[in-house]
């Protein structure tokens, strides 16, 4: 790169149509002299090729409500259920294992409340950090013992394993909420 040239981050642009129906992924190549990149990944990512071509031939051939039983409802639960097979094998678990659900953050709600739902005779606590996602903190308003313990971090955003210790040990824990990384 040299000195002329110019760098463009992008955070969730890419392939969308901007204000004034020009696509954004092709403003940020019209001069050689810029570069872009895309930083976004953990929320979104343009799809492979092999997978946007399913994806395509699912919207055409599985439109329907997989839960009907009409001949369009049929298909789509066939394909439903043919993909739910492929990625429980994929994973190493049973297909009846496996739910899809709408986001990560519908996903992160859902397994949060499950398990500790689950896990409330054992205690009724859940201990989280102080910079947990926000989609935990949320799903925690929605319980019904609201005990929620915060383990302070350093200024690293490290929690301190003795804390953590101490707070799981010193209340009715039922679930441990930790993250490896945000976005």
């Amino acid at each position: 790169m040299n000195r002329h040239q110019t760098i463009r981050i992008s955070t969730g642009l890419r392939g969308r149509v901007g204000r004034y129906g020009t696509d954004v992924r092709n403003a940020a190549h019209e001069s050689p002299d810029v570069l872009s990149g895309y930083l976004d990944a953990s929320s979104s990512e343009p799809l492979h090729p092999a997978a946007r071509e399913t994806l395509l031939a699912a919207l055409d051939q599985g439109y329907a409500d997989p839960r009907r039983l009409h001949r369009e409802g049929r298909n789509a639960r066939m394909l439903l259920d043919n993909a739910r097979s492929v990625i429980a094998e994929s994973l190493g678990v049973r297909p009846d294992e496996l739910s899809f659900t709408s986001s990560g953050t519908d996903a992160v709600h859902r397994g949060l409340l499950g398990l500790h739902r689950g896990r409330s005779p054992h205690g009724t606590s859940v201990v989280s950090s102080a910079v947990e996602h926000s989609s935990i903190k949320h799903a925690l308003e929605w319980t019904d013992h609201p005990g929620h313990v915060v383990t302070p971090v350093d200024a690293r955003g490290l929690v301190d394993l003795d804390d953590l210790v101490e707070n799981v040990t010193q209340s009715m824990t039922s679930v441990v909420a930790l993250q490896s990384a945000n976005h």
